[in-house]
């Protein structure tokens, strides 16, 4: 990522959730996966496992019914991250030249 592209990281989008799929994208090692399921099962969490895992519905249906995925479920959501604050980047230039 560029240095603007942390700027915008960092000011505009809120921070990373403490889940499975943000440690992913957060460039930290999550661990097992498994280990994350384990902790949902065991806590008192509200949220149902795939809010829990940081997985949309769609992406825990797919590692339910294909759990080696899993590292293509990461990689595509790092794409689209990416892709997301590439655009706020270029808004955000184009913003500043406008002024």
């Amino acid at each position: 990522m560029t240095d603007a592209s942390e700027t915008i990281r960092e000011t505009i989008l809120p921070p990373l959730p403490d889940t499975f799929m943000g440690h992913h994208l957060a460039g930290r090692d999550p661990g097992d996966v498994d280990d994350w399921i384990d902790r949902w099962h065991d806590g008192p969490s509200t949220l149902q496992l795939h809010q829990f895992l940081g997985m949309t519905w769609e992406e825990y249906g797919n590692f339910v019914l294909a759990p080696k995925c899993l590292p293509g479920l990461i990689a595509n959501r790092r794409i689209i991250e990416e892709a997301r604050i590439d655009f706020l980047t270029l808004a955000a230039r184009n913003t500043e030249r406008s002024n």
